[in-house]
């Protein structure tokens, strides 16, 4: 048998080329009897939805630019898919069905949108590169002005909250000494400097739990600031499980931001 010999630039190429193909969802005995139970089929339209978004991304090989037909495309699978980041919410999957039958022109939530929701919408968003197609001005996210020291990925994106509260001296030392005296545990420090506080400083007001996801990261910067820290994976359960995966079509958003030292 004839070897064939290619030089590491196109070996790299080739695996690039391999790893950036998106393969096609499936839909799954869970899905069909959601869809068997709700009105329309929401589980099989999204999965539809999801694979001809892959089929432009897996056409261009994953790079920029999207033409408009893929972002038509991608906003739909935006609306096609649940909000919430974990668990099986059947009503959600109720409002999708009914959002695809009518063009998916509206999204889940009607009127005032709750802040959990609001906030995995726009990293959803994110997530699909569209956010500037999807989210109006009124975001609770915008681009963070600074990141992590240990970056290295120059095409992740890094938010925060617009509205940063400033710490007082106060707060800034007792929230410090919280950090400092905590442990990282896998998912995060914030639970046990939540618990540091409650023992130590009942009085303080500060809700570490009332921005974030679950559990997150709190640490001190070599500049003395106290940094904050959170990935959120956006993977739907009730999504994942189907084999549509929101993740691989774009670099991962992560939450970073300071509170300043005053």
């Amino acid at each position: 048998m004839k070897k064939i010999i290619i030089t590491e630039s196109q070996y790299k190429r080739l695996i690039n080329e391999q790893e950036s193909e998106i393969p096609a969802a499936k839909n799954t005995w869970y899905g069909e009897i959601v869809d068997t139970l709700l009105p329309g089929k929401p589980v099989e339209d999204m999965v539809n939805i999801y694979n001809k978004t892959a089929d432009f991304y897996n056409s261009r090989g994953g790079k920029d630019p999207m033409s408009s037909e893929e972002i038509e495309w991608r906003k739909l699978l935006f609306h096609g898919t649940p909000d919430y980041g974990y668990g099986d919410i059947p009503t959600e999957w109720l409002s999708i069905g009914k959002n695809i039958k009518q063009g998916i022109k509206h999204a889940p939530w009607e009127g005032d949108v709750p802040l959990d929701i609001k906030k995995q919408r726009e990293l959803k968003a994110y997530f699909l590169g569209i956010e500037d197609h999807v989210l109006g001005s009124d975001r609770y996210f915008e681009v963070s002005d600074v990141k992590p020291s240990k970056s290295t990925n120059p095409n992740t994106k890094y938010l925060k909250p617009k509205d940063v509260e400033n710490l007082t001296p106060d707060q800034f030392e007792i929230l410090g000494n919280a950090v400092r005296s905590t442990k990282w545990k896998v998912g995060g420090n914030s639970m046990g400097v939540q618990a540091y506080i409650e023992d130590n400083y009942p009085e303080f007001p500060y809700n570490m739990n009332k921005t974030e996801y679950g559990t997150y990261t709190l640490g001190i910067t070599p500049s003395g600031n106290i940094s904050v820290y959170d990935l959120w994976d956006l993977r739907p359960i009730l999504v994942k499980d189907f084999g549509a995966d929101l993740n691989v079509f774009g670099t991962v958003p992560e939450i970073y931001y300071h509170y300043k030292k005053p």
